[in-house]
């Protein structure tokens, strides 16, 4: 069962995990009216933002279990302030991003003077600006190259270690039938 909430975006990605590869979740999206794109299995850089939040997630879980507090407690409490807190690229706090209001806290606040359209827009445009920055400067300490595959290319397909005899590619070559935004399918 999924909650009752307003999917405001077109594209959601996440794994290919199962609670997103089942019928239910295809209705969901239909009925919300989101494309589900599955990111490529094995590589958490494709889903780096979600990768990137459970590690801090798990960190909090762990700082608690240290320090003898329930663990499950101190997730929700961690979640909550998190909502709740400016964040450092977009400015507001990503429950005021989501839902167009603040979220109530013991914590004193100014009014906004920007509409709702216009604060949508400059959290946009900031998020864009520093996802493109970060992305450049990823770029550039893995020294990424552009990508050359194209549509009939012929390519060898990585896969994982088994065993200290195999080998890092599959032997049989595959040919790309179709790109899209750096994931293939191969035929």
């Amino acid at each position: 069962r999924y909650p009752e909430v307003e999917i405001n975006t077109e594209i959601l990605k996440s794994d290919n995990g199962p609670p997103f590869n089942g019928e239910e979740f295809e209705n969901f999206a239909n009925h919300h009216g989101f494309k589900h794109r599955k990111i490529t299995p094995y590589w958490p850089r494709a889903n780096g933002e979600a990768e990137r939040f459970m590690k801090t997630i798990e960190k909090a879980i762990r700082a608690a279990t240290v320090e003898g507090r329930n663990w499950k407690q101190a997730m929700y409490t961690f979640l909550r302030q998190y909502r709740a807190t400016p964040h450092s690229t977009i400015s507001v706090s990503p429950s005021e991003a989501l839902n167009n209001r603040k979220l109530k806290t013991h914590l004193p606040d100014s009014p906004s003077t920007t509409s709702n359209s216009e604060k949508d827009e400059e959290i946009r445009s900031r998020d864009e600006k520093n996802k493109s920055t970060m992305k450049s400067y990823s770029d550039k300490r893995n020294r990424a190259k552009p990508n050359n595959i194209t549509l009939g290319d012929t390519v060898l397909l990585r896969r994982p270690k088994l065993n200290k005899l195999s080998t890092p590619f599959d032997p049989e070559p595959f040919r790309v039938a179709q790109n899209s935004n750096a994931q293939f399918l191969l035929l």
